[in-house]
């Protein structure tokens, strides 16, 4: 039974259990330092479109922190809605337009504030960040969420920051994480993680049981064994271990099927001639 075991590990288990293993470290993020910029002129750009920064001072400081840290360049931009309405269905498109077009080295992060000059009884605002392809190694979709969630939370107090604050103490918030492990894809690791400890949980059950089904029965335990010679005996087709012709219904070493037999018996029922 350990045999079988083993042929049943290596053929079924360890196939997928090596699958799920790299799946889920393939979720894992070990982010890497861009290099792009190196040895070249970086620019810091901030475009307040509607005026309404107070100290891009401290913004631009934000900005060159999380550079040093990353080697990605954040480009922050404020624009009005009527800027974007009427020629792109979001600001996402719009951002993704200025991006491809101002900023093709895909090594920036371009961030766009944009809210509407029109009074219109409140403060219709909108914000979106749009990534350069060479990020990809550290700005991870759950490290963008978290930037995401971070900056709403602060532009919905505007009490608290103005736009530029809200910018700049998330960046000064999310910096000193952007460089660690984190994930890549949150979902992707946790449902590979629950598969494999599924599968090593399942081998080692099927183990335990196949050393639990190989133990001698108590009442085996003082049998002695037949001689070799008797037509009666006859060994296992898969463990090899000797089963009684006409007594045994099923393996008493395996528990495996026997082969139904043919057979005559004595007077006193034993079994003297297998047919």
């Amino acid at each position: 039974m350990i045999a079988c075991w083993i042929m049943t590990f290596v053929m079924f288990f360890l196939p997928f259990l090596a699958g799920t293993v790299f799946c889920t470290y393939d979720a894992v993020n070990f982010p890497k330092k861009i290099q792009f910029f190196k040895n070249k002129s970086v620019e810091f750009i901030i475009e307040d479109n509607l005026g309404i920064f107070e100290n891009e001072k401290d913004l631009k400081r934000s900005m060159k922190d999380f550079y040093k840290e990353t080697g990605i360049v954040p480009v922050v931009i404020t624009v009005s809605n009527e800027t974007w309405n009427n020629d792109y269905s979001s600001l996402e498109a719009y951002a993704y337009d200025v991006s491809v077009n101002r900023f093709p080295d895909e090594a920036h992060w371009l961030i766009i504030y944009s809210e509407s000059i029109k009074d219109n009884g409140f403060n219709d605002w909108y914000c979106e960040g749009m990534q350069g392809d060479r990020t990809d190694p550290v700005i991870t979709g759950p490290r963008g969420d978290e930037f995401t969630d971070s900056l709403y939370k602060r532009l919905l107090q505007r009490d608290k920051y103005s736009v530029d604050e809200a910018i700049a103490e998330t960046f000064d918030q999310l910096t000193p994480k952007m460089m660690k492990v984190g994930l890549k894809n949150t979902l992707q690791f946790y449902v590979f993680l629950i598969m494999t400890v599924l599968l090593l949980a399942g081998s080692a059950l099927t183990l335990v049981w196949s050393i639990n089904k190989t133990k001698v029965p108590e009442i085996y335990k003082n049998a002695k064994p037949c001689e070799l010679t008797a037509v009666y005996q006859e060994p296992c087709n898969f463990c090899g271990g000797v089963f009684i012709i006409g007594i045994h219904t099923e393996c008493p070493h395996c528990g495996a099927a026997i082969p139904a037999h043919h057979y005559m018996k004595d007077a006193n029922g034993n079994v003297v001639q297998i047919m």
